[in-house]
C-alpha cells in the first residue's frame, strides 16, 4: 500500500537478485510478457502495475509525485534495494524517486521522454486524447498519442497481436492524465541519482528519445548508453533477447 493509502499491486516471477520492472503509458505490468522470462533467469522480478491499471487502485486526482511514493513502498516490502528497470513514462517515475533519494541497487531507463515538451503541445495533445475518450474511441486516443511522438506505427503492430491491443486500449484513460504532467519533469534533478545508471535507446526511436537519453548522460554522475541498433520505442516487446541482452550485461557489471 502506498503512502496515500492506494493498493499496488505486482506479481513475482524468477529467482536472483530483486528487480522492480515499471511500465510505461497505456500499458501494465503484462507488457513485460515477452521480456521478462528471459530477465528471470537470473532476477527476481516485480512486475509493478502503475496505479490506474492491473492490480492497483486509481487514487484520484492524479498526481506524478504519489507514483514516486508508490516505487518507495514497493521498495520497503524488499530485504535489499533492487534494481529498477523503467520503459517510457515508468522511467521517468523511476528517475525521479532515484533522484529524491530512494535506494536502488542500479537504474536502467529506456527512453524516458524529459524532453517531450521540447517537440509536443502536451495540452494539444492531451485535449484530443479526452475528446476522443468522450467519444469512446480509444484506438484514436493510441493514434493520437503515438503519433505525436513519431511513433505512429506502433498502433498498427499493437492490432496484429488482438490480445495486446486490448490490453492498450484498456489503459488508453491513462494517456491525457500522463500528457498533461510531463512539465513536472522539469523539477527533477538528475544530477541527485547515486545509483549507476544504464540508459537505452533504440536507433531508429525519434529525436525527442535521443535528446532526453542524451541530456540525463551529461547529468546523471555514473551513467551509460547503450543504444539497440535497428529498434525504435518498444523493443522490450518486440525484440526481447536484444533488450534483456543489455540490461542483464549492465546488471552483471554492477554486481
Amino acid at each position: 500500500m502506498s503512502a496515500d493509502g492506494t493498493e499496488i499491486g505486482w506479481h513475482r516471477s524468477g529467482s536472483g537478485d530483486p528487480a522492480l520492472l515499471l511500465h510505461g503509458t497505456s500499458d501494465d505490468s503484462t507488457g513485460w510478457a515477452s521480456t521478462g522470462p528471459h530477465l528471470a533467469e537470473r532476477l527476481s522480478l516485480l512486475s509493478v502495475d502503475r496505479r490506474g491499471r492491473g492490480r492497483s487502485g486509481a487514487g484520484e486526482p492524479y498526481d506524478p509525485e504519489r507514483e514516486t511514493e508508490d516505487l518507495a513502498a514497493v521498495v520497503r516490502t524488499l530485504d535489499e534495494p533492487p534494481h529498477v528497470i523503467a520503459h517510457s513514462y515508468g522511467a521517468l517515475i523511476a528517475l525521479a524517486a532515484a533522484a529524491g533519494g530512494l535506494e536502488l541497487r542500479s537504474l536502467v531507463l529506456y527512453e524516458p521522454p524529459i524532453a517531450m515538451n521540447d517537440h509536443v503541445d502536451v495540452t494539444v495533445v492531451a485535449d484530443e486524447c479526452e475528446r476522443a475518450l468522450a467519444a469512446g474511441d480509444r484506438e484514436q486516443v493510441l493514434r493520437t498519442f503515438f503519433r505525436a511522438i513519431g511513433e505512429e506505427p506502433v498502433v498498427d503492430m499493437l492490432k496484429a497481436a488482438p490480445a495486446v491491443f486490448a490490453r492498450f486500449l484498456s489503459n488508453a484513460h491513462t494517456v491525457p492524465r500522463e500528457l498533461r504532467t510531463e512539465t513536472w519533469v522539469s523539477s527533477v534533478d538528475a544530477s541527485q541519482v547515486a545509483a549507476p545508471t544504464q540508459l537505452i535507446l533504440g536507433s531508429r526511436s525519434p529525436d525527442l528519445f535521443a535528446e532526453g537519453v542524451a541530456s540525463l548522460a551529461a547529468a546523471i554522475p555514473h551513467s551509460a548508453v547503450a543504444t539497440l541498433e535497428g529498434q525504435a520505442h518498444i523493443a522490450h516487446v518486440i525484440a526481447p533477447d536484444v533488450f534483456s541482452d543489455v540490461v542483464l550485461e549492465f546488471i552483471a557489471s554492477v554486481d
